[in-house]
């Protein structure tokens, strides 16, 4: 079991319960008063509309978390839904919420690696993944499993949290720090703080700039690629999830420990700091050639 895989078994249900909500991702803010659940239903159905979807379609809901996303399409877009995840405990949540929505013959949850999936090929109409792929470090990999399973004309849509700047991935994280004045090992020194610091919060690998997707989508057969950055649109959902954790900081030290509740505010406060000139949010789609 890897990092990323320890990690969600760990934090899942105290994300949901007192975090993030069932949703587990970002939402899109149409206006300032939107409620979290509000707002990260909008990124869900935002996404779907990317996806365009049809009653019937196949869809892999790649990093499917407790199932939250792969029940709405099965229910709403009338879609047969395989989520994935290596999350045993997000799997067995998301299986118990489909017995209980009366949704197992049109969603269904596997256990499988998004880098090496070993589903059929071409046998899927739409590959759908909400706000999972930067925990997947070989982004190739991932890409070229998603064109394999994928058929002919089929479409990608994933959003995801990312590095959006003008500068790559080492340049940008480094002159965050040195805007500030620090020396150039000094801003390697807090760089790699600071990403400590989110691999333990959020348990994530270090983001990839978007322009790195687009790259992977192309080399992997995708075509008529388009991004949307939503940066500012989601943005909210960091002091939301700063106050919920605020509010229920004894339930979270409790299920996690007073350390986990630290780096949770700090990763926050990392995040927050250069959001949408360094880090910052996409949506993306995609097609498979013919």
């Amino acid at each position: 079991m890897n990092r990323a895989e320890r990690h969600y078994d760990e934090v899942t249900h105290a994300w949901a319960q007192w975090v993030m909500g069932e949703d587990l991702h970002f939402g899109l803010f149409h206006e300032p008063s939107d409620s979290l659940a509000t707002a990260t239903l909008a990124l869900t159905q935002h996404l779907r509309e990317k996806a365009e979807l049809s009653p019937g379609d196949e869809v892999l809901d790649v990093g499917c978390g407790i199932g939250t996303a792969a029940l709405y399409l099965a229910r709403e877009a009338e879609c047969r839904v395989t989520g994935i995840s290596t999350s045993r405990v997000g799997l067995g949540e998301a299986e118990r919420r489909a017995r209980e929505a009366g949704l197992e013959g049109r969603a269904r949850f596997v256990l499988a690696d998004a880098m090496d999936n070993r589903l059929p090929a071409e046998s899927f109409d739409r590959v759908f993944s909400l706000e999972s792929t930067h925990l997947m470090p070989d982004k190739q990999a991932l890409f070229s499993e998603c064109a394999r399973v994928l058929r002919p004309n089929g479409r990608l849509a994933l959003c995801d949290v990312c590095l959006v700047g003008s500068m790559e991935s080492e340049q940008g994280a480094l002159m965050r720090y040195v805007l500030l004045g620090h020396s150039a090992a000094e801003a390697a020194r807090m760089r790699e703080a600071a990403f400590e610091t989110m691999h333990r919060a959020f348990g994530s690998t270090k983001m990839t700039h978007y322009r790195q997707y687009v790259e992977a989508a192309e080399d992997s057969g995708f075509v008529d690629i388009e991004i949307e950055d939503v940066s500012r649109q989601v943005e909210p959902t960091l002091e939301h999830w700063g106050l919920n954790a605020k509010e229920h900081a004894e339930e979270i030290e409790a299920a996690l420990g007073p350390e986990y509740l630290q780096d949770l505010y700090s990763a926050l406060r990392d995040m927050s700091f250069g959001w949408g000139r360094f880090g910052g949010y996409i949506v993306m789609t995609a097609r498979r050639a013919p």
